[in-house]
């Protein structure tokens, strides 16, 4: 990627912590390939190079809040963590003929049999979970150090 910022904010006070990290990235270089069905002309074969096409951006916002306060010996804390904070929907990989992870030309919806059992639709089957990044996740816990 030719692009990266990062910023971070950091807040505390009173046994109370606030920190907060985004991030931005421009989109990694991938090589597109000739969608399914397209028409590029008379016996043309169509090439393009290598990491000609770039990846959508990806942004994200992670928080945590923590709370701290001693018990006797103990030194107690109660958490917050928040990453992916505003749930962005970040892709990891895409699909090099449509340049998005969301959808692809190559699979041939005839070419997959039926099942009663399926869950979903055709096009559900070309949405590859691995090719996007995790979702919001909020952890909450308590840590006790002594």
């Amino acid at each position: 990627q030719t692009h990266t910022l990062n910023g971070s904010f950091s807040y505390a006070r009173d046994g109370w912590t606030v920190s907060m990290i985004a991030s931005y990235y421009t989109g990694r270089p991938y090589t597109p390939t000739v969608a399914r069905a397209s028409t590029v002309g008379s016996a043309a074969v169509l090439e393009f190079d290598d990491n000609s096409r770039r990846m959508p951006s990806r942004k994200n916002v992670d928080l945590l809040v923590r709370k701290a306060f001693p018990i006797r010996s103990l030194q107690v804390s109660l958490f917050v963590n928040a990453y992916n904070l505003l749930d962005i929907e970040n892709q990891n990989s895409v699909w090099s003929e449509t340049g998005t992870a969301d959808y692809t030309t190559t699979i041939e919806p005839s070419a997959i049999p039926f099942d009663a059992n399926r869950v979903g639709t055709i096009g559900d089957y070309s949405r590859i979970s691995g090719y996007y990044a995790e979702p919001r996740r909020i952890e909450i816990g308590m840590a006790v150090g002594f």
